[in-house]
């Protein structure tokens, strides 16, 4: 417990109770002299009236363990007067992170408190930026009942907030990649590859064997084309962040940051997905969780996304290697990443797409200022690529991703 006192109130008992001293020297009067010790021996009084009304003060906080970005969370806090004092102008503070809206008053009043007494107080908080969270500590203030000294005294009530991702908002492409699964039942459970039944044709890309090209459409369209066969369809899908690389962080406003919106871009295209009955393969890189099993739900999606950073030692090549059967065995992959790619990268999306996989991958810029040295590295990227910019609707973005691989 800490204690402030306030010197002019304390000068001013000191000082009447000398005047009354004095006076009282003089003509002797009896009450003054009562007067003059009760006007020295007060502030000690209430100092220690106020130190024992600080005293025995719960508090519990009953706030929900997660929430979305933008969505309000109603924070209860019950504080509990445990000893046998009243207290009287109780003032309750709660420590909130600084990105957090706050509507209603983190701080509130008390005016009186029984013993035993609960008084619920209540608030609202909107986070901005999905992350993990400490609300806390609590902390009371108040003043002896004279007003001279203020106290303070923290309550070690500390509560863990999850703040998932929110998916951007698709409309009825919701509903289009019911179509991924369905399409592999009514084909028989096949999906494009090499080797088995003849499927169709498809552009060459580097690293596919010249044996399979199809010199006939070859020759029909003018460029390389190879042929395709039928393999087994699992209705999987992965996705791919990479954490890896060096993202830019350093932005006024979270919301705007390229990796944050890359974890919006991800989960929202992973909503898409499982609610068309399509299993998702999350993959990240990220060395301080746990591998992720194939979900068909959002929430173990959202959780794995809430806690997520980019940090250099996180490597998204070995996290592939790692995951190289169920990558293999997924129909469609989408890669987030920055125009920090690496060349390892590109081989693993590279590897995929000769597979027979669906490549999508989407870029984002990295830094302020324009596309960066390293889009280079993009033009050898398979399949469909998209560039995110600062400027970049990427909700429209995601909207052409989407219908472009419904044409599957």
């Amino acid at each position: 417990m800490l204690s402030q006192l306030n010197p002019s109130k304390k000068f001013v008992f000191y000082a009447a109770g000398t005047f009354c001293a004095i006076v009282a020297t003089f003509i002797h009067v009896e009450m003054l002299i009562v007067l003059t010790i009760t006007l020295f021996i007060a502030p000690s009084i209430s100092h220690v009236i106020g130190f024992l009304m600080f005293r025995g003060l719960r508090c519990v906080r009953e706030s929900p363990p997660v929430s979305t970005t933008g969505a309000e969370v109603v924070v209860p806090l019950k504080v509990v007067n445990a000893s046998s004092l009243p207290k009287f102008g109780l003032q309750v503070r709660d420590t909130l992170p600084a990105s957090f809206a706050v509507t209603g008053s983190s701080v509130q009043l008390i005016s009186s408190l029984l013993p035993g007494e609960t008084a619920t107080l209540t608030y609202g908080l909107v986070p901005a930026v999905r992350g993990v969270y400490t609300l806390g500590p609590l902390e009371f203030r108040g003043t002896d009942p004279l007003g001279l000294t203020r106290f303070s005294s923290s309550a070690q009530e500390w509560t863990s907030l999850v703040v998932y991702p929110r998916p951007l908002e698709m409309g009825k492409l919701q509903t289009h990649w019911h179509g991924l699964r369905n399409w592999s039942q009514n084909e028989g459970g096949r999906t494009r590859g090499i080797g088995g039944e003849f499927f169709g044709v498809r552009e060459y890309v580097f690293g596919d064997e010249p044996k399979h090209v199809h010199w006939r459409s070859t020759a029909k369209r003018g460029k390389l084309v190879v042929s395709e066969s039928a393999r087994g369809d699992t209705g999987t899908v992965a996705i791919l962040l990479d954490c890896g690389l060096i993202w830019d962080t350093d932005t006024a406003d979270p919301q705007s940051c390229p990796f944050e919106r890359a974890i919006v871009a991800t989960i929202t295209v992973a909503m898409c997905f499982i609610q068309g009955g399509c299993p998702v393969l999350l993959v990240t890189g990220d060395r301080g969780q746990t591998r992720q099993p194939l979900a068909d739900s959002l929430q173990p999606l959202q959780d794995a996304l809430a806690r997520v950073q980019p940090q250099a030692q996180n490597d998204i090549a070995a996290a592939i290697d790692s995951e190289a059967v169920l990558i293999d065995q997924a129909s469609v992959l989408f890669c987030f990443t920055s125009d920090q790619i690496t060349t390892k990268v590109v081989e693993k999306l590279r590897a995929a797409h000769s597979q027979g996989t669906s490549t999508v991958t989407i870029v984002f810029e990295s830094k302020c200022g324009g596309p960066s040295a390293y889009d280079r590295r993009t033009d050898d990227l398979p399949g469909d690529v998209f560039w995110v910019t600062r400027g970049t609707d990427l909700q429209q973005i995601l909207q052409q991703a989407m219908k472009l691989n419904h044409a599957l």
